[in-house]
């Protein structure tokens, strides 16, 4: 009943809803590759997943946000290798979906420094908008406060991090306080590239063409 609560909070009257997000996902493909590298003379075995995954807001079941995650990593033949890669996978949809969502923004300017309210990787680089109206659902005709007209406004590159805040320096553009800003991509660590377009195709009798 308070003024403050969010006004999507009453969604969940009468329906004891704990959650605000559901995330459903399906794994489309996967296949795995093993070569010999030319240096070690060891097998490599890199395996090509493409999964399919939807954010839906809880009480309206309206999907948030969907995406086709298509990305590789490298895996040995023990558990803990199988785990770590795993979470890689996890680790760059939840990226994603926090990207989409929750993107970063910028707290504060000082001279040619951003300022942002998170703990970021130093050299890590994001491409930064400034956000226009509010876009209008095409069929529905209702405003949707999480979709708007975006302007690229430049590029930052992090330069140091405290457990509460990070610096990144103005590699080009004007930035204002309140841009959203975006990983520009790449990942860290070995076995880790960056997720691509979907290009798999299942097949009327069974089986999937991964199509890498």
């Amino acid at each position: 009943k308070s003024s403050n609560a969010n006004s999507d909070e009453i969604y969940k009257l009468k329906n004891v809803l704990g959650s605000d997000y559901l995330m459903i996902f399906d794994v489309k493909a996967a296949q795995a590759r093993t070569k010999q590298s030319n240096l070690t003379g060891k097998n490599i075995t890199k395996a090509e997943f493409a999964v399919d995954y939807q954010v839906i807001l809880f009480a309206t079941r309206e999907v948030k946000y969907s995406n086709t995650l298509t990305m590789s990593v490298s895996v040995k033949d023990d558990l803990k290798s199988n785990e770590a890669a795993f979470k890689k996978i996890a680790d760059k949809i939840t990226s994603d979906i926090l990207n989409a969502i929750y993107p970063l923004k910028i707290a504060n300017i000082n001279g040619q420094e951003v300022v942002f309210t998170q703990n970021l990787s130093v050299g890590e680089r994001f491409e930064c908008f400034s956000q226009g109206k509010a876009l209008k659902d095409s069929y529905t005709k209702q405003s949707t406060g999480d979709m708007r007209v975006e302007t690229r406004a430049g590029q930052v590159e992090i330069t140091r991090a405290d457990p509460k805040l990070s610096y990144a320096k103005i590699i080009e553009g004007n930035m204002k306080e309140g841009y959203i800003c975006r990983p520009l991509g790449g990942g860290s660590g070995p076995g880790y590239s960056e997720g691509r377009d979907a290009n798999y195709q299942v097949n009327d009798g069974g089986g999937v063409k991964l199509g890498f």
